[in-house]
């Protein structure tokens, strides 16, 4: 028989946002997979939720070999929920292996949608809202960032996720690579020290004498630029540049065919 497991989006910080759909699913649910299961019991002790009559899992990216124990456990309960420590129970957390494996079981799925670092930071920004992408946390190499950030679309909001021991270098180095991004970041959105910043990555040096490194961060970036015309309108382009071959030239090809800007381009193919 088909079954459905619950995905409770938590607040992102300020209690308040918790739905009442979702108060209620944790409430009624007899089995709670969680992020943290210690996170969790102190989520359900501020929404003066009992939690003794509930049986917990831990489900993180360390213990994943437990997947078959919690399905079953799953199966056996009334009404399961997964949670994770804040936000959706998905984007970004380690729920995604659990939930596949459900449904390639037959069995459903339930939302409790919620607050999400990601809408939110999207609003917040003054970017433009569509189309955006998200793509979770930054990668924690230099060279794989900046593989990422040279590969954002032109047009498209593009969102990220960065922890706040890299925040700074990580913006340095967005900095370096774009001069002309624009940037959004939200620190420690929907909580008591919340905090915007909106600004060109050139900028950056004079943002970070006042940043603060604590708590969560959300990125927005932004590439401005045009997008590629029809194949007809490059050739001209093309054939001039392959009569007399120059940086600028390149640059001024490679402009049209992916819309960033020829600045951008030149300055990155002069440092090559």
């Amino acid at each position: 028989m088909s079954k459905a497991i619950g995905l409770v989006t938590t607040p992102i910080g300020n209690l308040e946002d918790i739905g009442k759909r979702a108060h209620e699913a944790l409430v009624k649910a007899d089995l709670i997979i969680a992020e943290d299961t210690r996170v969790t019991r102190k989520l359900l002790d501020l929404l003066e939720i009992k939690g003794s009559d509930k049986t917990f899992y831990a489900f993180h990216e360390h213990n994943q070999q437990s997947v078959q124990e919690i399905l079953k456990a799953c199966e056996e309960a009334v009404s399961p929920v997964l949670v994770s420590d804040a936000g959706s129970p998905i984007l970004s957390d380690p729920g995604y292996p659990l939930i596949k494996v459900w449904t390639e079981r037959g069995h459903d799925l339930l939302s409790y949608p919620g607050p999400s670092a990601v809408t939110m930071a999207l609003e917040l920004s003054g970017l433009p809202p569509l189309p955006f992408e998200f793509q979770g946390f930054l990668p924690r190499k230099d060279e794989a960032i900046k593989k990422v950030i040279e590969a954002i679309e032109v047009g498209k909001s593009t969102i990220f996720f960065e922890s706040p021991h890299r925040i700074e270098q990580t913006l340095d180095l967005i900095s370096q690579i774009d001069p002309l991004l624009q940037c959004f970041v939200g620190r420690e959105l929907t909580k008591k020290f919340e905090e915007h910043f909106r600004f060109k990555a050139s900028e950056w040096p004079k943002y970070k004498e006042n940043f603060k490194s604590k708590g969560e961060f959300v990125l927005v970036l932004f590439r401005e630029g045009e997008k590629a015309g029809p194949v007809s309108d490059l050739l001209p382009l093309a054939e001039k540049y392959l009569q007399k071959p120059s940086t600028k030239g390149m640059a001024k090809l490679l402009s049209a065919i992916t819309g960033e800007k020829t600045s951008v381009i030149y300055d990155k193919i002069s440092r090559k």
